[in-house]
């Protein structure tokens, strides 16, 4: 194994690792750099925090917004479900916001506090067929599991929905 040709290989890659430790060295100053910018300027800002149950569903997430000098806290989000399932039954926001006059970032309106305690209802099969806080007092499924029709309630000026699909199953039309 003495041909040229191996010992140009061989020279090809010892040259190659040794670019390759230069380009590790650099990307580590530079990593350092940031850490130590990090350290400086320290910051909540979209800060975010979750729990979850055994089978993977959000129990809580929190979330900060971008200005720290405010009440940055955006969402303090609990999520309930159904005893025994993965259907989740509402979601509550306890984010103690308080937005100033003039604020751009309006965080208090973002979820309304879910105050129905079945705020999501399934049917048998586990598809989701109503959502009280939208005011969607129906969901009307297809057998291949796509959306027909949602069906809004008196009290919601949004129009109702129906959807029109190919034979393939991709959605080609959304009537209002």
């Amino acid at each position: 194994m003495d041909t040229p040709e191996f010992k140009e290989q061989t020279e090809r890659i010892r040259e190659r690792r040794a670019a390759d430790h230069h380009s590790r060295d650099s990307y580590t100053d530079g990593i350092q750099t940031l850490n130590t910018l990090d350290k400086v300027l320290s910051t909540t800002d979209y800060q975010s925090d979750y729990t979850c149950d055994g089978n993977g569903n959000l129990l809580t997430l929190k979330r900060n917004g971008s200005d720290a000098s405010l009440n940055s806290e955006m969402d303090n989000l609990v999520y309930e479900y159904y005893p025994n399932t993965n259907r989740l039954r509402k979601v509550s926001d306890n984010a103690s916001v308080t937005d100033p006059v003039g604020d751009p970032f309006d965080y208090a309106d973002d979820l309304e506090t879910q105050t129905n305690p079945d705020n999501y209802v399934y049917d048998a099969i586990g598809n989701l067929v109503k959502d009280v806080s939208e005011n969607i007092s129906e969901i009307r499924w297809r057998v291949d599991g796509k959306i027909s029709e949602i069906i809004r309630g008196n009290s919601n000026n949004a129009p109702n929905l129906a959807f029109e699909y190919d034979a393939m199953g991709n959605r080609i039309a959304k009537i209002v």
